[in-house]
C-alpha cells in the first residue's frame, strides 16, 4: 500500500465518523415536531418553551444531552454566522425529515431564506462537511 492510498483510507474512515457524529446529531436535534412530548427533541422542547426548558415539580434531573451531537450544533451554529447556507443545508440534511435530495433541500431553502438548486445544495453539503472535519481536528 503507498502512501496515498494510505492517506486516503485514514481520511476515509475519519469522514465515515465524522458522518456518524453527525447522524447522531441530527437525532439529537432534530426538527421533527411529530413526536410525542416525551420523546421530544431538545431543539423542539427549546423552540415550544421560548428557549429555556421549565423544571418540573418533583425534582426531575435536567436534560442530558450527547455531548459530541451538542459540539456538533456548536459548530453549525458557528458556521451559521459566516456561511448560512451550508450550516442550513447541514440542519436540513441531518436533522430535517423526507428525502434528502427533495424535502430536505426545500428545508435548507427555508431555513437559510434562499433558493438553494440541486447541485448548490450538494456542494454546500460538501463545503459544510470540510468545514466541519476542520473544526473537529
Amino acid at each position: 500500500m503507498t502512501t496515498a492510498t494510505a492517506s486516503r483510507t485514514v481520511h476515509g474512515l475519519v469522514l465515515e465518523r465524522i458522518k456518524q457524529m453527525l447522524e447522531v446529531w441530527g437525532r439529537e436535534f432534530s426538527l421533527d415536531s411529530a413526536q410525542e412530548p416525551s420523546e421530544a427533541t431538545l431543539l423542539y422542547r427549546l423552540i415550544e418553551y421560548g428557549g429555556e426548558i421549565p423544571r418540573l415539580e418533583g425534582g426531575r434531573p435536567p436534560e442530558r444531552i450527547n455531548e459530541q451531537a451538542y459540539a456538533i450544533e456548536q459548530i453549525v451554529c458557528e458556521m451559521y454566522r459566516t456561511r448560512p447556507v451550508e450550516a442550513s443545508v447541514m440542519r436540513a440534511w441531518y436533522c430535517g425529515r423526507g428525502r434528502q435530495k427533495f424535502e430536505r433541500r426545500e428545508t435548507a431553502e427555508i431555513l437559510s431564506g434562499r433558493k438553494i438548486g440541486p447541485s448548490e445544495y450538494f456542494a454546500a453539503y460538501l463545503r459544510a462537511l470540510a468545514y466541519i472535519e476542520g473544526a473537529l481536528s
